[in-house]
């Protein structure tokens, strides 16, 4: 249990955002798998997988189509989704600060956080809107931790860029650069 920022410059990551909802206990909430291996397991929840395979390619499905067969080399199952095939969901709101996994396409993924609070809906309509129409023009999009869980760090970025968080968090999601 760290900061996203502690997390990222031990792992030489270059950005990390926070993961998965957790219990009281810091043990999380959902699948996880990083570098093809399951540290825990599936829950039953109405709640979304977001993985990358083993040939690269990402996708983002609801958790009751997620199989072992996948042969992901890193997985997080979090929610709830926010975008399915490019169409808000809809949510009863509260405000908080959010962070999201955005899907545009099989080879192109976006992080995001924000530093206010917002609601969800407003989220998701600003994930689905096409580019054109001033949004991400998000395939699918997956709700990850927020509130005071929410961080989002780019190390080396002058001028700094990021949201800092307040809570440490036991899992994060890091980039790395293509081996």
């Amino acid at each position: 249990v760290d900061t996203v920022s502690n997390m990222v410059a031990h792992a030489e990551a270059i950005a990390g955002i926070n993961g998965s909802f957790f219990f009281e206990n810091l043990s999380p909430m959902g699948l996880l798998i990083s570098e093809g291996v399951q540290s825990n397991g599936l829950r039953n929840v109405d709640w979304g997988v977001f993985f990358i395979g083993k040939n690269g390619r990402a996708d983002l499905i609801h958790t009751r189509d997620w199989n072992d067969e996948k042969e992901a080399d890193f997985a997080i199952q979090t929610g709830p989704r926010l975008v399915v095939n490019g169409k808000p969901l809809t949510f009863r709101d509260s405000m908080a600060r959010r962070s999201a996994i955005c899907v545009l396409d099989s080879n192109d993924v976006v992080l995001l956080a924000t530093d206010n609070a917002v609601l969800m809906r407003d989220l998701a309509v600003f994930l689905s809107r096409p580019e054109s129409m001033g949004g991400m023009g998000c395939r699918n999009a997956l709700n990850l931790d927020g509130g005071s869980s929410t961080h989002f760090v780019v190390p080396g970025r002058k001028p700094t860029f990021g949201v800092s968080g307040f809570d440490r968090v036991p899992v994060a999601i890091g980039v790395f650069r293509k081996r």
